[in-house]
């Protein structure tokens, strides 16, 4: 997890080595073959703690902004070098997926993102937010819709409005046959009932919790 404590906008860096992406994910087997896998792990650790954590590093670094972008430039070669081919930057909702996507321009071939709508900031959605998602997935750096999906947990959007998210994502991802990227916490039911009559029609997923 990067945070930029300077701008307020944060960036969700998913570390995956990138044939192993591009060959179990973006290309199954058979048409009809949706495979699943592990997108990211928090811990239990909540956000404010996390992001609390990341700061204080960068102040031990020097407390400059100048530090800051330093450590992201860095990102790319540093993970090379620990055998990682390729960084997933998720976007939780508009302004961070616009973010990710122009982050992962500057490092193509190395750096890739998504672009979705989050179920906490499900109650953002309106009619003109599958039409953003779509101008962002036409460009070549955007490789998956998400991340979306229910989260009853904390309930932080009404669950109707996150599933009417979630659903325009699912169609979003089946009409533009790309990836989806999903979360799903303490809403099975719901979600596998919202989920399951796009599975033929998604070329791949990625499910989290």
């Amino acid at each position: 997890l990067v945070i930029n404590p300077f701008s307020g906008l944060r960036w969700i860096f998913q570390i995956v080595e990138a044939e192993a992406w591009r060959s179990t994910l973006f290309r199954p087997q058979h048409q009809d073959d949706i495979r699943l896998g592990e997108s990211h792990c928090r811990g239990g650790v909540e956000r404010q703690v996390r992001e609390q954590l990341f700061v204080r590093q960068l102040q031990a670094a020097g407390d400059r902004e100048t530090d800051f972008v330093a450590c992201v430039a860095g990102c790319p070669q540093r993970a090379r070098q620990a055998g990682v081919e390729a960084l997933i930057l998720t976007g939780t909702d508009l302004a961070e997926s616009q973010a990710a996507a122009q982050l992962a321009s500057h490092w193509p071939g190395n750096a890739f993102s998504t672009a979705g709508v989050h179920p906490h900031d499900a109650r953002h959605w309106d009619a003109s937010s599958g039409d953003a998602l779509r101008q962002l997935a036409m460009l070549p750096q955007v490789v998956a819709i998400g991340e979306c999906g229910l989260d009853f947990n904390r309930d932080f959007s009404p669950r109707p409005e996150q599933e009417a998210a979630f659903s325009a994502q699912l169609a979003l991802a089946a009409e533009l046959q790309l990836p989806v990227f999903m979360h799903c916490r303490d809403a099975h039911a719901r979600f596998v009932a919202l989920l399951e009559p796009w599975l033929p029609q998604l070329p791949a997923a990625v499910l989290h919790c």
